[in-house]
């Protein structure tokens, strides 16, 4: 991660937070925040969820407590 932050031309944060903690890993002045462009009118949860989770990973145990998945998933080890 660190090779990529500090060789990288541009990076692109989707909150001011991300973009805090990416300054934080090095002295990297080209860091631009993005935020994600959704409707939340019309993406919000409605009633009765399904409970469904998605979301996009790759998928090894830093990324699962990363996301906290281990806590409500049963992953066998």
């Amino acid at each position: 991660m660190d090779y990529i932050i500090q060789n990288a031309d541009h990076i692109l944060a989707v909150s001011e937070f991300n973009r805090r903690e990416i300054l934080e890993l090095g002295d990297h002045r080209h860091v631009a925040v993005v935020y994600n462009g959704i409707d939340c009118a019309q993406f919000s949860p409605g009633e009765g969820g399904s409970g469904l989770v998605i979301t996009v990973c790759l998928i090894n145990w830093n990324n699962i407590t990363l996301k906290s998945f281990d806590m409500s998933l049963k992953i066998p080890l």
